[in-house]
């Protein structure tokens, strides 16, 4: 109702700013209607307010309420950039000076975004992106500090040059491993044009071992898997249940649960699984098994996946079943360009059902995996899903973590790193 009110009749106005930060302008009658928000605000940090002086502007809310005074001055309002848009009434010759007001607090309080991953335990790659609709000058300090609180500087004053809306990317080789937790890199940037450093402080996820396995791949399908492994990864509970409805129809462990382990070789990526489940339906086959009891098992093959983003060119996704016929069935969906989808036929693997439990081994070769590689200290992500259909369809799933089932998000993966 608010849109309506204020840009009915109006005539759009060339975009002033189409990055993170949205500014949109339009002719309405002889006065100007500016909208302003945070196409990446989510609520994890306190918006960023702008002061504009009643005398040049009329400030409203998404909802239509006047925007909030400046505290001791009525005639300054704060105008609120955050996902939800604020609105602007000004003559025309006020706009470049809100314009100018708003790109101001952005660069003094929010004018980058950085992103962060590990590809290995001794690298870093970032990547800061210009939040503004000009350009940014200026220098970046990095450091890293650990779970115990060790600083450590990793640059100091790079020159950062980057355009409106554009980014720069960084790689940074540590003198010492990461550790699997606790970590978080430090980013303050600088504007040449003087001011106070801004800081923006990246934790880094927690890192699960994938350990390198002793056995052949034939013992491994064979193998059970060992209760009380450290690594051992338990899915049982119902906050690892999704759709979290609590129609579904999940009740207990003996519904859906999972126990399952990675290791690797030089040849392969294993992934074991058992599965408890009561009723067994897998009548789908090739692309659809999904739709029945199933396994879908992800990976990040860079670790490079960015917040609420699809898959990119690094990405895999693969599934097992044990078909209608008893026979295993291995499906790739995602694969990097040049890599196949469809029907896997060189991956060693054994699914078979004894009792109330499915269990699932397999091998995955490298060479299925490129450009991960077999080598102690690389990190990738990685994520599972355990599927279960009744005979009536794929009513609920259990896994490691969101990311597969409900959209493509490779960042809500779990790390892992190849250890010896």
């Amino acid at each position: 109702a608010t849109v309506a009110k204020l840009l009915d009749g109006a005539t759009p106005l060339p975009i002033i700013s189409d990055y993170d930060i949205k500014i949109y302008a339009y002719r309405k009658d002889d006065h100007v209607v500016l909208a302003a928000w945070d196409s990446l605000d989510d609520d994890t940090q306190d918006p960023l307010r702008v002061e504009v002086p009643l005398a040049e502007a009329e400030v409203w809310t998404m909802t239509g309420a006047a925007a909030p005074r400046k505290p001791g001055d009525d005639g300054v309002a704060l105008m609120t950039i955050s996902a939800n848009p604020s609105y602007a009434i000004l003559n025309p010759d006020a706009l470049p000076r809100l314009v100018d007001r708003i790109n101001s607090a952005v660069m003094n309080r929010r004018p980058a975004t950085v992103e962060v991953a590990a590809p290995s335990l001794t690298t870093l790659s970032l990547s800061i992106r210009n939040r503004l609709s000009a350009p940014y000058d200026g220098s970046v300090d990095l450091w890293l500090t650990t779970a115990d609180g060790h600083r450590t500087d990793l640059a100091a004053g790079l020159p950062v040059h980057m355009p409106a809306g554009g980014s720069m990317p960084l790689t940074l080789t540590l003198q010492e491993p990461l550790g699997l937790t606790g970590n978080e890199v430090g980013v303050a940037l600088t504007a040449a044009a003087g001011g106070s450093a801004v800081e923006i402080r990246k934790p880094l996820a927690t890192i699960a071992p994938c350990h390198r396995r002793q056995a052949t791949p034939g013992e491994f399908l064979d193998a059970p898997l060992p209760q009380d492994a450290a690594d051992l990864i338990v899915l049982d509970r119902r906050e690892q249940v999704l759709p979290a409805d609590p129609t579904i129809g999940w009740k207990s462990p003996e519904n859906l649960s999972a126990r399952a382990r990675l290791s690797w070789d030089e040849q392969y990526l294993y992934f074991a699984a058992d599965v408890t489940d009561d009723v067994h339906a897998q009548q789908a086959v090739d692309g659809d098994i999904w739709r029945g009891d199933s396994v879908q098992l992800a990976i990040d093959t860079r670790n490079d996946a960015q917040p609420g983003r699809n898959y990119d060119n690094n990405d895999y996704e693969y599934g097992l079943a044990l078909g209608s016929e008893g026979r295993p069935i291995v499906w790739c969906w995602q694969a990097p360009p040049g890599a196949a989808a469809g029907p896997i036929e060189n991956c060693p693997v054994r699914i078979e059902r004894i009792d109330d439990r499915t269990v699932y081994r397999a091998a995955l070769p490298w060479s299925r995996l490129a450009p991960l590689q077999p080598k102690a200290g690389t990190v990738f992500n990685l994520n599972f899903i355990v599927a279960d259909n009744d005979g009536l369809g794929r009513r609920y799933w259990i896994g490691l973590s969101p990311g597969i089932a409900e959209a493509k998000l490779p960042d809500c993966f779990r790390r892992f790193v190849l250890v010896e």
